[in-house]
């Protein structure tokens, strides 16, 4: 057998030992680590907010923001093939609402504003509703009402 023939064979099995999503996702080996922050950005007297987000593999967890815990931001490296989807369910008062906050690498989700270059999704939850922002490539933070909260 040649050379290059047992690099392969050795390349091949290390896919099988160590999965690549897993490799990836532990280093940001290959693709950009991303960065989402849920900010609480309520009334202060107002009820607390409750969060809970997960992915397929993770599950952060319930989340209480309130006006000693502002937010919440967790990181993590998109999966190789531009699969990762995070979704978080939230609870304020009698509202409550779900939905993806990550889903797409070019804009933090389908069909949000075009961001291309963010690592940083930040969405800002007040009493008319979730506001997506990022930093532009300037360094200027925008964001936009996204979702409102259901009647």
């Amino acid at each position: 057998m040649s050379h290059c023939r047992y690099i392969m064979i050795i390349l091949f099995m290390l896919l099988f030992i160590f999965p690549l999503d897993n490799f990836i996702s532990a280093n940001c080996f290959i693709d950009k680590q991303f960065h989402v922050q849920v900010i609480d950005d309520l009334p202060p007297d107002s009820s607390q907010l409750k969060v809970h987000c997960a992915s397929k593999d993770n599950d952060l967890g319930d989340q209480f923001l309130s006006s000693t815990k502002k937010d919440f931001t967790w990181s993590f490296c998109e999966d190789f093939f531009n699969r990762t989807l995070y979704f978080c369910h939230f609870w304020w008062g009698t509202k409550e609402s779900t939905f993806d906050v990550f889903n797409d690498p070019r804009n933090c989700i389908h069909d949000g504003p075009d961001v291309e270059g963010t690592t940083k999704c930040v969405w800002t939850v007040r009493s008319d509703g979730f506001y997506l922002g990022y930093y532009d490539n300037n360094g200027n933070f925008i964001d936009d009402l996204t979702y409102t909260w259901p009647s």
